[in-house]
């Protein structure tokens, strides 16, 4: 049952330039600073095939704004899965 003593991380803020119609979901671990650490392409690994949009993905993720994970208030490592889509980005906790 949740407590409200932890917490996931939050994605603050992120603009991604498409995927040519490909859904790409990433698991991302973020660092204590809210600083991308990590990624996975879970699916929609095509867009690594292609440089232009890979390093697109890449740039996205870096530059990303995220609030830590928090346990007993104090930052920590977390993970998030984001679906980046050419017009969108959803985010599951």
């Amino acid at each position: 049952m949740p407590t409200g003593l932890s917490t996931n991380p939050v994605l603050r803020g992120t603009a991604f330039a498409g995927t040519a119609g490909e859904d790409v979901v990433v698991d991302v671990t973020v660092d204590e600073l809210g600083h991308m650490a990590d990624y996975v392409v879970v699916s929609g690994a095509s867009t690594l095939k292609n440089d232009v949009l890979r390093r697109s993905l890449e740039n996205t993720l870096l530059f990303a704004e995220f609030d830590p994970a928090t346990n007993f208030g104090r930052p920590m490592n977390g993970k998030i899965r984001l679906v980046l889509r050419s017009s969108s980005v959803d985010v599951k906790g």
